[in-house]
C-alpha cells in the first residue's frame, strides 16, 4: 500500500482499528481452553498451545537473550490482582507485563475483558471491579504481531458485603478529533443500612491526572485532554487515568479508567519510513463544512511542507478528481510543524469547502533525518460527528481508584 493510500485512509482507518483493538466486535478475547496460559495464532495458522499453572507469581520465560525470529508468543512476565478478596463494587487493579520474543514490543496489546459489562479492557494496570462472583476465569490476552498468549487471572473471591461508593469515568471521542478526549467522572452511591458514611458525596474539585504527565484541577466533572502529541511508535497506546473527587470538608473519593488509542501514525512510520500528519476539525453545526482544523503529529522532529494539493472528488463512477496546487504557507499558515505542536489554520477560502462534494487537503513533505512526511484533511463530504467514540454515549467505564 503506498503511503498516500495509507494517509487517504486515515479517518476511515481509526474506526475500524478501534472498534477492532477495543474488543467490542467480539465478546471476550481470544478464548483457550483447560489451561491457565496458552499461546495461540493470531492468523490462522497451526495453534501452539503452551500450558502452565495459574499464579500470581512471574511466569516461566525462556533463557535470558532467546530471540525467535518466527515471532513466537509473547511472555508473560507478570500477572496479578491488587486485591484476591473484594467486597461487591470495590476497587482493583489488574497488572500485566509481557515481552515479545523477537523483540517486537511495539505491536504488543494487553487486555482482559470485563466479567460484568463485557468491554474489552486494554492496558499493563487495568482497573476494573466486580459486583458479582465471576461464573468463569477472567482471561487476559497479550497480542504480539503473530501469535497471542491467553492466561487466567488469580482467582478473586466477592464477599458479601458493598462498598459504599466508586467513582465511574465516561470517555467520549469525536470522528473528527479522534486523538482529543473527553471524560466524565460521577459518584456511584450504594448506602449500606447502619452505616454513618452514608451522606452522599458532594464534590467540589477534580483533580485529573491524565497519564501522559499532564495534569489538571477543575471544577467540573467534565473536561477533555488531547493525546495529539503521543508517540507513534507502537500500534496503540494506553493511558491509565486517574481522578480524586475531594469534598470541602475532608473526604475524596478516586477513580480510574484506561484509555487506548491506536497509532495510525504506525504502520507508515514501521513500514514505509513515512511521517503521518493528523487533523483535527471542528464542523459547522449542522454542516459537514469546517470551522476550525488544526493539525499535529507524532514524531520527534519537525516536519516540513513541501506541497499542499487540493483534491475535488468528480461525480460517476469512472469519474477522476480534479487535483489543483496550493502554497503551503498560504493554505497552513505555516512551513515546518515542531515535535508536540498542534497548530491551527488559517481560515480558508471559501470555494475549498462549498458543500456538495468531498474534498481534501493532502500535504506532503519530508523530515530532517529524511523521511517523507504525508497527510489528508478532509474539508468536506465526511461522516457525521461522534460516529468513533470510545464508548456508547449512554455508557459509562467504572472507575477504580
Amino acid at each position: 500500500m503506498s503511503v498516500k493510500t495509507v494517509a487517504a485512509c486515515g479517518t476511515v482507518l481509526v474506526v475500524v482499528v478501534s472498534w477492532l483493538l477495543s474488543g467490542q466486535h467480539r465478546g471476550a478475547p481470544l478464548v483457550a481452553q483447560s489451561s491457565a496460559q496458552e499461546a495461540v495464532e493470531v492468523q490462522a495458522t497451526p495453534t501452539l498451545v503452551q500450558r502452565t499453572p495459574s499464579s500470581s507469581q512471574p511466569i516461566q520465560a525462556p533463557e535470558p537473550g532467546f530471540k525467535d525470529p518466527g515471532g513466537g508468543p509473547p511472555v508473560i512476565e507478570q500477572l496479578s490482582v491488587d486485591k484476591t478478596e473484594v467486597c461487591r463494587g470495590e476497587d482493583n487493579f489488574a497488572t500485566v507485563t509481557a515481552h515479545t520474543l523477537d523483540g517486537a514490543d511495539y505491536y504488543l496489546r494487553i487486555g482482559m475483558t470485563d466479567p460484568d459489562t463485557g468491554r474489552f479492557l486494554q492496558g499493563t494496570r487495568i482497573p476494573f471491579h466486580l459486583d458479582r462472583q465471576p461464573s468463569h476465569p477472567i482471561r487476559v490476552s497479550v497480542e504480539g504481531r503473530r501469535r497471542a498468549t491467553i492466561a487466567q487471572l488469580p482467582e478473586i473471591h466477592v464477599k458479601d458485603c458493598d462498598t459504599p461508593r466508586r467513582v465511574s469515568i465516561a470517555t467520549t471521542r469525536n470522528f473528527d478529533a479522534s486523538d482529543r478526549v473527553r471524560f466524565d467522572a460521577s459518584v456511584v452511591e450504594n448506602p449500606r443500612p447502619g452505616s454513618l458514611d452514608n451522606a452522599p458525596f458532594r464534590a467540589a474539585s477534580y483533580d485529573w491526572d491524565f497519564g501522559d504527565g499532564q495534569t489538571q484541577t477543575t471544577n467540573s466533572p467534565q473536561t477533555s485532554h488531547s493525546y495529539e502529541a503521543r508517540s507513534q511508535a507502537s500500534v496503540v497506546s494506553v493511558y491509565l487515568v486517574r481522578v480524586t473527587l475531594k469534598e470541602r470538608g475532608d473526604r475524596a473519593i478516586t477513580g480510574a479508567v484506561t484509555v487506548p488509542l491506536t497509532n495510525l501514525g504506525f504502520v507508515p512510520l514501521t513500514h514505509e519510513n513515512t511521517v503521518l500528519v493528523r487533523a483535527g476539525v471542528i464542523r459547522k453545526e449542522g454542516s459537514d463544512e469546517p470551522e476550525k482544523i488544526w493539525i499535529y503529529h507524532g514524531y520527534s522532529q519537525a516536519v516540513s511542507f513541501d506541497k499542499v494539493e487540493f483534491v475535488e472528488q468528480a461525480e460517476g463512477a469512472n469519474a477522476q478528481p480534479t487535483r489543483r496546487e496550493l502554497s503551503p504557507r498560504a493554505v497552513l499558515g505555516l512551513s515546518t510543524l515542531a515535535p508536540g505542536e498542534s497548530k491551527e489554520l488559517p481560515p480558508l477560502d471559501a470555494s475549498l469547502t462549498r458543500p456538495g462534494r468531498a474534498t481534501t487537503l493532502e500535504l506532503t513533505g519530508h523530515t530532517e533525518d529524511g523521511k517523507a512526511v504525508v497527510g489528508t484533511i478532509a474539508l468536506s463530504g465526511s461522516p457525521p460527528e461522534e460516529t468513533a467514540r470510545s464508548e456508547r454515549p449512554a455508557e459509562q467505564v467504572s472507575a477504580t481508584q
